[in-house]
């Protein structure tokens, strides 16, 4: 089937959305982040790239070498640098954590559209085994740390615009439609 943007125009000035892609380390955030915007017609940025590029250091440098509050101030401080509001037309793939600290979730909620890619733990850890990435918050029992964090993270990425169970690009397009059309008729 050959590519198709999206058919309702989001490219039009009068549709200045974000949509902000929220969900643990594995959900598909910078794998389905991608195609989605390039569906919607929209710029794509990946949070955690963005932070490595601006600190010069990776994720896990930055944990282990100034620790994980100065990590969160320096997420919640870059997603409001990529996150413009004038801006709009962008699908920002946040990191699992963002949401949790600095009220970044009620602010991406004033700001946009949040959609939670809900996935099951077990199916998260494959899919961080295959990256083989040294997630700093994921080391040692990596599947009862993604238990406990999913379980105190829940709460949070529930309060989503939107929420997508075992995410594909498919269903990201369907509820996307739904939310847009759902806005439509309520004007």
């Amino acid at each position: 089937m050959a590519f198709q943007r999206h058919p309702y125009g989001l490219r039009s000035k009068r549709t200045l959305v974000i949509f902000f892609l929220i969900g643990m380390p594995g959900s598909g955030k910078s794998t389905l982040g991608p195609p989605l915007a390039d569906w919607l017609g929209y710029n794509f940025v990946d949070l955690d790239t963005y932070i490595v590029r601006k600190e010069g250091q990776s994720i896990a440098e930055i944990f282990e070498q100034q620790g994980e509050d100065f990590f969160r101030q320096v997420e919640a401080q870059a997603l409001r640098e990529v996150a413009k509001p004038s801006d709009g037309k962008m699908v920002i793939a946040c990191g699992g954590g963002t949401p949790c600290f600095h009220d970044s979730m009620q602010w991406m909620l004033n700001q946009g559209v949040v959609i939670y890619l809900e996935e099951e733990k077990e199916e998260l850890l494959k899919r961080i085994m295959l990256q083989d990435s040294k997630r700093p918050l994921l080391r040692d029992n990596p599947l009862k740390k993604i238990g406990d964090l999913l379980q105190m993270r829940s709460p949070i990425y529930e309060q989503a615009t939107l929420i997508c169970k075992k995410p594909t690009l498919e269903k990201l397009q369907q509820a996307i439609d739904s939310y847009l059309e759902s806005k439509a008729k309520s004007k």
